[in-house]
């Protein structure tokens, strides 16, 4: 899956219709709007207590991305690297596996709670852009193709038996995402810059749903994917669109961008960003796409791309 990236100041994060902030370890100016670079502590942290991981730069720049761990009760934030320069990660409530910048381009490694870079017990190092996990299992494709085909293999891993299976083969533009009920979903470049909806199994392709606006980032749920909607040369995220799985039926949210699906897959976790940069998380209910998104905080600095492993926002 493809990302918008946005610049990123570290901070803090703003605490449920309070005002207040819960400031994280290295920030300065309890209950104030004061920013500071929060600093991950020497004895590392437990992976297993984070809601939620967001991406952010505290460079502000969108080559020195790291995780953040987001706790929901209290709502607090923390740096999970420093200065691993990743382009993007996958997670479960067990697991984070990042992609990388640097040195090899997208090798895979797992993230330990000291913040620190590891191969992936049983399978080492490999190359793969925008890794998946779910249910215990990593999913990647490949970062070299066929030269001859120009396909790259698709790929599972599995934590526990530490078995690898070829799924299927993807043209280098397409990067599956793993559903429920065996099912893969990506997005495949179509006539005039837009993009098509494609739902598969391993085995083979079961629907294709074309659209008509252009999109980026994507994320699957239960029963919908959710798409970013952008527009103009320089690909501006404005909003996003619900696609479902069965019927192709789309809804717009406008406003509205992608950030993650909730454990179970049924509520979309969105954001705005404002003219301030602040990043206001809301939740969006598929079944309901034109009723006003649910306000749940404002975090006070942009961040993009999320992944929800457990829990729930408080109310």
């Amino acid at each position: 899956m493809s990302m918008s990236v946005k610049r990123v100041r570290a901070g803090a994060v703003a605490a449920l219709g309070t005002g207040s902030l819960l400031i994280t370890a290295g920030c300065s100016g309890v209950g104030s709007q004061a920013a500071a670079t929060p600093t991950p502590t020497a004895t590392g942290r437990d992976l297993a207590t984070y809601d939620l991981f967001m991406m952010g730069s505290a460079q502000k720049q969108s080559g020195d991305s790291e995780p953040y761990g987001i706790r929901f009760n209290p709502l607090r934030i923390d740096p999970i690297t420093t200065n691993k320069r990743i382009e993007t990660f996958g997670a479960d409530g067990q697991h984070l596996v990042a992609a990388t910048r640097d040195g090899q381009i997208d090798e895979l490694s797992e993230v330990t709670g000291a913040g620190e870079l590891a191969p992936i017990p049983g399978l080492g190092q490999v190359r793969g852009p925008s890794p998946s996990l779910r249910d215990g299992r990593l999913y990647y494709r490949n970062a070299e193709g066929d030269a001859a085909t120009g396909e790259y293999g698709y790929f599972v891993w599995d934590f526990a038996t530490e078995a690898s299976a070829q799924l299927f083969n993807a043209s280098k533009d397409e990067r599956p995402v793993p559903a429920p009920g065996g099912r893969f979903v990506l997005t495949r470049a179509g006539e005039g810059g837009n993009k098509q909806v494609v739902v598969r199994d391993g085995k083979r392709e079961l629907a294709h749903f074309p659209l008509n606006v252009q999109v980026d980032a994507d994320r699957v749920g239960r029963d919908y994917a959710a798409l970013t909607t952008v527009s103009g040369v320089k690909s501006v995220p404005n909003g996003l669109i619900l696609v479902n799985l069965v019927t192709g039926k789309t809804a717009r949210v406008p406003g509205v961008m992608v950030v993650c699906w909730s454990p179970d897959g049924t509520r979309l976790l969105g954001e705005r960003l404002t003219a301030s940069d602040e990043t206001q998380l809301v939740l969006v209910d598929p079944g309901k796409p034109d009723a006003t998104p649910t306000a749940v905080g404002t975090v006070p600095f942009p961040m993009f791309e999320g992944v929800w492993v457990r829990g729930d926002v408080p109310s």
